[in-house]
């Protein structure tokens, strides 16, 4: 998912997407074109699914890449 599509599930309110994931407003702004792979897990997981991360963000995450 890009920060953008992320920002407009939460009704363009990068304050409540802060909330839901955890983090400092300030930290929405500096994600740039994609959250990092732990938030982007997080939201597919806390959106059900409505939000899909990258699907390389699990082999990141989980530490796989070769």
């Amino acid at each position: 998912m890009k920060t953008s599509e992320a920002i407009a599930h939460y009704a363009d309110n990068k304050s409540e997407l802060a909330r839901i994931v955890g983090v400092d407003q300030s930290t929405v702004y500096s994600w740039g074109e994609y959250p990092p792979d732990k938030h982007q897990l997080k939201l597919e997981r806390l959106t059900k699914g409505a939000l899909k991360a990258e699907p390389e963000c699990r082999v990141r995450a989980l530490g796989l890449e070769a």
